[in-house]
């Protein structure tokens, strides 16, 4: 969406979350990236943030699998920003419900269970493509009547997409329903 843009065009911070968000465009990513210093200024607040396995190593670019390279990121430092996502904490609480609200407008992947999991509430969740070949990925929070669950699920060195995907969403089903009910499906 921006790297295709009109020469001059203008965006507000806004759209460009909105375009990284709900369309994993790396160069709305990029230009945000640059609004905070650049990527050294980034990768500083990154680390001030104990989000420390996370780092632009350089320019975003999307490859022709779908992967878009140029950061590197862990399940953990994912996990943390959805917690604090999912509590109010990462920015202030209007600008987490506006994040929050964007993460509903992510593309419907096959990952998540087609049958929905008891109690569920709704899900804010980030992933790649179901086509993408080089790497699949799943983080979400999803909320039930009682609780909250982040799921974070990075998946590479796989044979097929075709096979990964459903695996995927086997596993969310099975993890949130272990730990609702003590019992595997």
């Amino acid at each position: 969406i921006v790297a295709t843009a009109e020469e001059g065009a203008e965006f507000t911070i806004q759209e460009l979350l909105a375009a990284v968000v709900e369309s994993n465009d790396a160069s709305a990513m990029n230009h945000l990236i640059q609004e905070t210093g650049g990527p050294n200024s980034f990768n500083l607040w990154l680390n001030e943030s104990n989000y420390f396995s996370t780092r632009v190593t350089q320019m975003l670019t999307t490859q022709e699998s779908g992967q878009i390279v140029g950061a590197v990121t862990s399940a953990q430092d994912i996990a943390q920003l959805l917690d604090k996502l999912a509590n109010n904490e990462l920015v202030s609480p209007e600008l987490d419900a506006t994040f929050k609200e964007l993460l509903l407008n992510t593309p419907i992947t096959e990952k998540y269970p087609a049958e929905q999991i008891d109690g569920y509430q709704t899900r804010y969740e980030i992933a790649s493509a179901d086509s993408n070949s080089a790497q699949q990925n799943y983080s979400g929070i999803i909320e039930l009547e009682d609780t909250n669950y982040i799921v974070v699920i990075l998946s590479s060195n796989f044979s097929s997409a075709e096979e990964v995907v459903p695996a995927i969403s086997t596993s969310i089903n099975e993890i949130v329903t272990y730990f609702e009910t003590g019992q595997t499906p």
